[in-house]
């Protein structure tokens, strides 16, 4: 089932105004009554389901970005800006530009824009005898402050790895520093959430 919503005001990553919207972030869950199924696919904007640039059918790492426990096939590769990328920075990152404050739209909406959101989702909903939600979350990151690289900065990255995290404990800050710098060296890696979100997700005694 196809499904379409709008996005009022306002990846691979994709520019919104000064800000980096991570569609592969935007994730759409089907939830059923006490199991979350959620083999949902992200149109439009494009939803990379951990592919970034593999020549095969199926996505090459399913823990690239985020934990992606679907149909191998679905996604979308990241775009390049000539024959073949090379690097991020040749990378071909959609953008999505927002009205003036004074434009007015044919409904008479003023400043308002409309970001349409597609997707399919493998599983089917109904009103009557399987409910489900659509959650939708994402994250943006004010590219004027991550120009240079660091272990905070959201990115594609151009190889299909899973960001480096060494699990491991500590006892003081210097340790940590350590760890995270140590951790944070492979910036041709993607990365959505940074290290420090590991390490909290690593320690958190539900997850244990």
């Amino acid at each position: 089932r196809r499904g379409t919503s709008n996005l009022r005001n306002n990846y691979h990553f994709r520019k919104m105004s000064n800000c980096l919207l991570l569609a592969t972030t935007l994730v759409l869950a089907g939830l059923l009554v006490g199991l979350s199924d959620a083999d949902t696919f992200l149109h439009s904007p494009r939803g990379s389901n951990n592919r970034l640039n593999g020549a095969g059918a199926n996505r090459g790492n399913n823990n690239r970005m985020f934990d992606s426990q679907n149909n191998a096939k679905g996604g979308y590769n990241v775009g390049d800006k000539n024959q073949k990328s090379s690097s991020e920075e040749t990378q071909f990152n959609m953008h999505y530009f927002q009205s003036g404050k004074g434009y007015a739209s044919t409904s008479g909406l003023k400043g308002k824009s409309l970001l349409t959101i597609e997707w399919t989702n493998q599983h089917g909903c109904s009103d009557r005898d399987l409910n489900c939600n659509f959650v939708l979350q994402y994250r943006c990151q004010d590219d004027t402050k991550h120009q240079k690289l660091n272990h905070h900065t959201m990115r594609n990255g151009r190889q299909t790895n899973t960001p480096q995290f060494t699990k491991t404990t500590y006892t003081t800050r210097a340790r940590k520093d350590y760890y995270l710098n140590y951790d944070s060296t492979s910036y041709y890696r993607g990365l959505h959430e940074s290290w420090e979100w590991y390490d909290k997700c690593f320690k958190r005694n539900r997850n244990q």
